[in-house]
């Protein structure tokens, strides 16, 4: 994990299935090259790439690992 800083303009230019930021609660993370992997479809991931995430997060049936 880094210390470093991202604004959400930075976040939200990374909106695409081939370059996918999430914020979820405090981190920015680079889901990339997980979108094809999600358990749910790379339709959950891609659909909110360079956006904040945090409450669907939340409210999904995430096992302990994804946490």
């Amino acid at each position: 994990m880094t210390d470093k800083k991202f604004s959400y303009a930075e976040v939200a230019s990374h909106n695409k299935p081939d370059d996918c930021w999430l914020i979820i609660g405090e981190g920015v993370y680079d889901a990339t090259n997980y979108i094809n992997e999600h358990p749910g479809g790379p339709i959950v991931l891609s659909t909110r790439a360079g956006k904040i995430v945090t409450v669907a997060f939340d409210q999904a049936s995430h096992s302990r690992h994804a946490r």
